[in-house]
């Protein structure tokens, strides 16, 4: 997924497959079963290695902002 942001904090809750999660000061591999937190207006990059599924929890009124390169 091409480089974005939420206006609102998220958490990405991983169901299957493995990606890359890449924010500003890290990488973080994601498996099956992990949670992470993505903080409001942090700037990330996710890489899909095989198939994926994952549920994304946002407040309402979040917005998913998409940069320009």
């Amino acid at each position: 997924m091409a480089s974005h942001f939420s206006t609102g904090e998220a958490i990405l809750s991983v169901i299957r497959g493995e990606a890359v999660l890449n924010l500003k000061e890290k990488e973080i591999h994601l498996r099956a079963g992990q949670l992470v937190i993505i903080p409001a207006e942090e700037p990330h990059t996710l890489a899909i290695l095989n198939e994926f599924e994952a549920n994304v929890i946002m407040a309402i009124d979040s917005e998913i902002k998409f940069l320009n390169k």
